[in-house]
């Protein structure tokens, strides 16, 4: 390989990994978007997630976890999504652990309120956008900090 080309993960539908090169100059906007945080500067904390995920509670050993064992609290909950361990893994590797975290959160979120289909398979198409450098949890995030907000006013 040269200093320009940049191995490429990619997951199709059936969950299988495939790796392509991909020419590109190191440093261009190509390149750098797929580095870059999902999250795109939102503040993302435990506490937020928490309220976001209120199962993640009874997963926590503390009322206020550090992003550690919020993570390990993530993982737990994967199961119970019907996200496997190989596509939590590979979340884990590709996005970072914490912004694997959140959008695992985000899929829990969506799916409390009936519109995800299959976690898993949302979860890979995470991972493939995020490679394609298109992810943007931030308006996401932005969008069910409004609902909870709203939640809390009229409830």
């Amino acid at each position: 390989m040269t200093p320009n080309t940049i191995t490429k993960v990619t997951v199709s539908g059936a969950g299988y990994a495939g790796v392509g090169i991909e020419e590109g100059v190191v440093g261009s906007d190509s390149v750098s978007r797929s580095k870059a945080s999902p999250l795109r500067g939102f503040k993302a904390g435990p506490n937020f997630l928490l309220q976001l995920v209120p199962d993640l509670r009874d997963l926590c050993t503390s009322s206020r976890p550090h992003e550690a064992e919020l993570i390990e609290a993530v993982e737990m909950l994967t199961g119970s999504l019907g996200i496997s361990s190989h596509a939590w893994r590979q979340a884990c590797s590709v996005m970072g652990r914490y912004e694997a975290a959140v959008a695992v959160c985000v899929i829990s979120a969506k799916s409390r309120k009936g519109k995800v289909r299959s976690a898993g398979g949302l979860l890979r198409a995470m991972i493939e956008r995020h490679l394609d450098g298109t992810l943007a949890l931030d308006r996401t995030l932005y969008g069910l900090a409004s609902d909870l907000s709203t939640d809390r006013t009229y409830h």
